[in-house]
């Protein structure tokens, strides 16, 4: 053990280390949401109509925003649905990328505290950084099953498994070939998939995902405590 500065950290692993990050995420997220609303009211106040007439008898009319015309998209439907929704996707990454960063880094941190030779880096796995890190977890400080971790942690797996199909299919998900992720996005609420099969977040839905991952980081933390506290004594 390196000293009690450093158990103390552990111990409280997510009140020192996560919990700012996630309120700054909630703050951004409802920064985000505040310019979506922004933006389709700029859009509805300031879309502009111009008719165009081919000759005495053809003449049609046109929609122009944003060097956007409504002879080759759909106004409404780009900025009200499209872009709102390509907003909350890019925060859906990044909330994905901050969670998986803080757990491998945790990993790197309890190998140097307990002075370990084996790193997460070393755990095998076919389905890639996330099961590693669940591994050594349960190598490390997870010695007994524990079902809230392994429910909270399933729920972060298919969080995880939608950021995989919006970073590598721009967001377009075959539902037939992922019944665990079908299952999932259809006993969510806030979250569809569309006729294009295509992933649609609406507002509120991150909320709720910022709250799962929280109450996971939580649980870590009570699990971290309790191995600490059964092994070195502490109180």
């Amino acid at each position: 053990m390196n000293g009690s500065f450093t158990i103390d950290y552990f111990r409280n692993w997510y009140d020192y280390n996560i919990s700012f990050g996630f309120e700054l995420l909630e703050s951004h997220i409802k920064e985000i949401e505040e310019l979506i609303k922004i933006g389709i009211e700029n859009y509805e106040n300031n879309v502009q109509t111009e008719e165009i007439t081919y000759d005495d008898f053809h003449s049609t009319v046109v929609e122009h925003y944003l060097g956007i015309d409504s002879g080759m998209y759909f106004l409404d439907e780009i900025f009200k649905d499209y872009f709102p929704n390509l907003k909350r996707q890019s925060i859906f990454l990044m909330i994905c990328s901050f969670r998986e960063n803080k757990l491998y880094k945790l990993c790197f941190e309890v190998q140097k505290e307990e002075q370990s030779i084996i790193s997460v880096d070393e755990m095998y796995s076919r389905s890639g950084k996330l099961d590693r890190i669940r591994f050594y977890f349960k190598k490390s400080f997870i010695k007994q099953y524990n079902k809230q971790f392994e429910l909270q942690w399933k729920i972060f797996h298919n969080y995880y498994r939608i950021r995989n199909q919006l970073s590598h299919n721009f967001g377009k998900i075959d539902l037939s070939k992922n019944q665990k992720l079908k299952e999932f996005i259809l006993n969510k609420s806030l979250i569809t998939i569309n006729s294009d099969n295509e992933l649609v977040i609406d507002k509120g839905f991150l909320e709720q995902m910022i709250n799962d991952l929280r109450e996971l980081s939580k649980t870590i933390q009570e699990l971290i405590r309790n191995y600490y506290n059964k092994n070195y004594n502490l109180n």
